[in-house]
């Protein structure tokens, strides 16, 4: 039945159907990881705080929910006769590295004017105190390699596979509106990353990485992006936790600032060389459409 021919009732069941066949891989990208951290915490854990067990078992239950999570796609997939990566429409062979590499530079370009902009910009504490909590639970544990290997390959893949490859595909497919699907998409990563300003800047490279998945029809470009984002994240976090480094390369914020004016620059040439104007995310953006003369 033509959506044009249902009555309210039916186009809010079928709208359901179809948002809850969309989130339900991004329901198991969520939960899965913390139920085995849980599980392990209990197990192992019973007889210490669990902040302690958290801090000492560092990325490793995190990381394992994330291959868990992975194989179970992949196991879907297998019995549905099809591949993960075609189901995600990530298309490796049809990879045009130029362009790959262009979107991971854009991405890493944001990632240090984001880190230059939170240091120089006086954001009040509330606003500031989870964000330094949150990235401190990412690297702050006691097997850095396992937690960059996470944070910087594994993630930054399996989200974009979940919410570009999953989510918003199968929303494309289902909903007539184009815009409502990426934005929906959109809204859902980046409130799944927590804190005020991480969904900020998350809104912001949800979008960009949703337009990238559709004008190339391939998510591995948007993991390109997503990888060059959180990839940055590291030297940073490194250079920030050493004394040495950081009286040299952080002396004054005006330095800081300079650090992130090059890296919005150098964000903005590798759009452009990719080629990307960041004007093309307006389509997304319901802002009305212009009256004709004499309507």
């Amino acid at each position: 039945m033509e959506e044009k021919n249902m009555t309210g009732q039916e186009k809010i069941w079928k709208n359901a159907g179809i948002f809850w066949y969309a989130v339900r891989p991004m329901l198991l990208y969520l939960l899965l990881p913390p139920a085995i951290s849980t599980i392990a915490m209990l197990f192992y854990g019973l007889k210490e705080q669990p902040e302690y067990f958290i801090l000492r078992s560092g990325q490793f239950y995190r990381t394992l929910g994330l291959a868990v999570t992975f194989y179970i796609l992949h196991r879907k997939c297998k019995k549905r006769g099809s591949s993960v990566w075609n189901e995600t429409t990530m298309c490796w062979r049809q990879v045009n590295p130029r362009k790959a590499l262009l979107l991971a530079g854009a991405g890493v370009g944001f990632s240090l004017f984001m880190s230059a902009l939170l240091t120089v910009v006086p954001f009040p504490r509330f606003l500031m105190g989870p964000y330094h909590s949150m990235s401190s639970q990412i690297y702050g544990s006691v097997d850095l390699l396992l937690a960059a290997l996470s944070v910087t390959l594994l993630a930054p893949v399996l989200e974009e596979m979940i919410f570009r490859g999953y989510v918003l595909d199968r929303m494309l497919t289902g909903f007539e509106n184009e815009k409502a699907a990426v934005l929906l998409t959109t809204v859902l990563f980046a409130v799944c990353h927590g804190t005020p300003l991480w969904i900020a800047y998350a809104l912001f490279m949800g979008l960009l990485m949703a337009h990238v998945s559709i004008v190339e029809d391939n998510t591995v470009y948007a993991a390109a992006l997503h990888v060059g984002y959180n990839l940055m994240t590291l030297p940073l976090w490194i250079a920030n936790n050493s004394p040495e480094i950081s009286r040299v390369l952080f002396a004054s914020k005006v330095l800081i600032a300079f650090y992130g004016a090059i890296g919005l620059a150098a964000a903005l040439l590798c759009l452009r060389s990719y080629p990307l104007h960041l004007g093309e995310l307006l389509r997304y953006i319901p802002l009305g459409e212009r009256r004709k003369c004499g309507s």
